[in-house]
């Protein structure tokens, strides 16, 4: 019997064609109820086939999000086929990742038109977005190779600078006004090796790094020097900063990343010259303004990125943040630049929207959530309370230089300070000390001990100790939850006095009113 007669006999044909299918596929009717499934769609749940028909999509997929049965519900009521990408977690205690599957569900109609269900059709895609995640890391790394000649230059530049002021200090240090320039020369130097450091620590992070609030005004004003060298000689650009822009909670290396990505992309669109523009506002999208599946509405601040260059066709424009799409030649990108900005602006509950000319140029808009309640720029420098005695902090960190440095800043802002070196020293000091110990400062990673652990240690003997871990790996050496978990403050090197003092104060008194200015 031909294939032919067998379909158009008794179905077996195609029931068999279904079964043995390499997608997994399910009938659903218009109870929400599993009419039929193949192996593969059992695969997928776990279950035996055998255990699908007569049975509830919520009862077979309890952990899918979104929900199987939100997603036929939505194409029963309005006819219209969808494609997700779902996620099935873990089962609790198990090591292996999550399963992501694409998932096509479409309605299923009788010759006459009547609803019978929907039927599903499902991919687990896993592997393919595991491998897509190692090229997105691929693609960070790209960053940091762009950026690298750039920033040991810098960075050349600006030891330069601070080991020229020392030795003008060393050799002369009477005149005060000069020795006042010389020091903040120095201090400006560093400050601007710190964020050079911090800048290659975020693009060679792995995860996620810790959230705080941005102020994207100063991240792009950051990069303006780098932008300078990286633009070609035909390339001019231009700054347009809103007064007043509000903050965006973020990881500040990834916002970086979104902007060197977009940076590039319209440098290569102007092999010819051209203008780059970079314009900050703070916006509001309406529920009207936002597209489907968009962020949504409310205010936010707006990162546009303008060039005069090619523009993109209509073919280009339909397939830009598809990993891997690109149209640049062979082994000079991954094609996953836009790709990746898109993930990250997604995760932040943002948005990205572009517009483009063919022959005059492209121009791309991030728009990120604005923070509700701002942080106000500048301030006092903030000390400790006056009281009857000094507040005490127990330092441990083992740079002999930073340590110094450390106890000369805490002892001017007026608090009394128990220095040591390790674990073992800082332990053997706080059973020595009799008095109260009101804050332990103490980096991450030392000689002979964890930062995290010790502090664990220490508060058990003194309860009402408060924990100010410092880090020099960019946040990764105690994770956002463990700070939460443990209640303790973090703050990342490098630092400045005036951040440090501000943060113990905030820890010690949060709801304190501002002390007198800090004298340095």
């Amino acid at each position: 019997m031909s294939p032919a007669t067998a379909l158009e006999g008794d179905g077996a044909f195609l029931e068999a064609a279904l079964r043995d299918a390499p997608l997994g596929m399910a009938f659903v009717d218009t109870n929400l109820r599993v009419v039929w499934a193949n192996k593969p769609f059992a695969a997928l749940t776990g279950r035996p086939v055998d255990e699908h028909a007569g049975r509830s999509l919520a009862a077979l997929l309890p952990s899918l999000r979104p929900t199987a049965e939100e997603l036929v519900r939505d194409v029963l009521q309005h006819g219209t086929p969808l494609t997700k990408l779902l996620v099935a977690p873990a089962a609790a205690g198990e090591n292996a990742p999550a399963q992501h599957w694409r998932a096509t569900i479409y309605p299923v109609r009788s010759d006459t038109q009547a609803l019978l269900g929907a039927c599903c059709v499902c991919t687990d895609v896993t592997d393919v977005l595991t491998l897509v995640d190692q090229f997105l890391q691929s693609q960070k790394l790209e960053s940091v190779g762009l950026l690298s000649n750039i920033i040991a230059h810098d960075f050349n530049n600006l030891l330069s600078v601070i080991q020229g002021y020392c030795d003008l200090l060393l050799r002369n240090s009477l005149d005060e006004v000069k020795r006042t320039t010389r020091l903040r020369e120095i201090r400006s130097a560093a400050e601007a090796a710190g964020h050079l450091s911090r800048q290659l620590l975020t693009l060679s992070r792995r995860n996620t790094g810790a959230l705080a609030l941005v102020d994207v005004n100063l991240l792009v004003r950051s990069l303006g020097g780098v932008l300078g060298r990286m633009l070609p000689a035909n390339v001019a650009h231009e700054l347009i900063l809103a007064e007043g822009l509000g903050l965006t909670v973020a990881d500040p290396g990834q916002i970086e990343q979104v902007l060197m990505n977009l940076l590039t992309n319209a440098i290569d669109a102007m092999p010819a010259g051209g203008l780059l523009t970079l314009e900050t506002a703070n916006t509001t999208l309406e529920a009207d303004a936002t597209r489907n599946g968009g962020p949504a509405p409310g205010e936010f601040v707006a990162l546009t990125v303008t060039d005069t260059g090619v523009g993109m066709d209509e073919a280009t424009q339909a397939r830009l943040f598809e990993p891997i799409f690109t149209t640049k030649d062979s082994g000079t990108g991954t094609g996953l630049g836009l790709s990746a900005v898109r993930t990250i602006v997604d995760q932040l509950r943002g948005d990205i929207r572009f517009e483009s000319v063919l022959g005059k140029g492209s121009t791309f808009t991030v728009f990120l959530p604005r923070a509700r309640e701002g942080v106000a720029a500048g301030g006092a420098e903030l000390v400790a309370i006056p009281g009857t005695h000094p507040l005490t902090i127990l330092l441990v960190e083992d740079h002999e230089q930073l340590r110094r440095t450390l106890v000369a800043g805490l002892e001017e802002a007026g608090y009394a300070v128990i220095a040591t070196g390790s674990g073992s020293e800082a332990l053997q000091a706080a059973a020595a000390h009799a008095g109260t110990i009101d804050l332990l400062l103490a980096d991450v990673e030392l000689p002979d001990a964890d930062g995290t652990q010790l502090a664990e240690r220490l508060c058990a003997e003194r309860p009402g100790m408060r924990v100010l871990i410092s880090s020099g790996f960019g946040g990764q050496g105690l994770s956002p939850l463990d700070a939460g978990r443990l209640d303790y403050g973090i703050i990342d090197k490098p630092f400045t006095m005036h951040s440090l003092v501000a943060k113990i104060q905030n820890i010690l008194n949060p709801s304190s009113p501002d002390a007198p200015e800090m004298t340095v």
